[in-house]
């Protein structure tokens, strides 16, 4: 007689599969990273919607000082200057061509005739309100852009 004549075979019984909650602690830690990092990344869009108020009411009070148009297109150019030194020193010794290219820098779309008014408003004498308002507002996105960026 067969010794296992005897023994009663049934299917094989597989284990339930694991559930998906709750999460193994690697997850925990990837969600955990995940948070940090959005909260980081809000932290910082924070600080720089911050510097950019912050730098726009110090142009637009320096705007406010001015008497008239041709004064707030020269002061517009100085501050824009004094943001420049402050980048970088040797970016005083920029002519006409150079400077005109650092204003054009890191700006999609430049009006031609705010940037030459701005180039070249603190020297007239009579200036068109609508000009020098095109050549603030050119000069307030550079300059901004300039001092956050620092």
């Amino acid at each position: 007689m067969c010794l296992f004549a005897a023994l009663v075979l049934r299917d094989v019984q597989l284990s339930p599969s694991p559930s998906w909650w709750p999460p193994a602690p690697g997850w925990w830690l990837l969600a955990l990273l995940l948070l940090c990092v959005l909260a980081g990344l809000l932290c910082w869009q924070g600080l720089l919607w911050r510097r950019r108020q912050y730098w726009a009411g110090q142009f637009d009070q320096m705007m406010q000082q001015a008497s008239s148009p041709l004064q707030q297109v020269q002061q517009a150019s100085e501050l824009l200057r004094r943001a420049a030194l402050d980048h970088d020193p040797r970016l005083a010794a920029l002519d006409a061509g150079h400077w005109e290219h650092w204003l054009r820098q890191d700006m999609e779309a430049v009006d031609a005739q705010a940037l030459a008014v701005l180039l070249e408003g603190g020297f007239q004498r009579e200036l068109d309100p609508a000009q020098a308002t095109a050549a603030c507002a050119l000069a307030r996105r550079r300059f901004i852009a300039q001092m956050v960026r620092r």
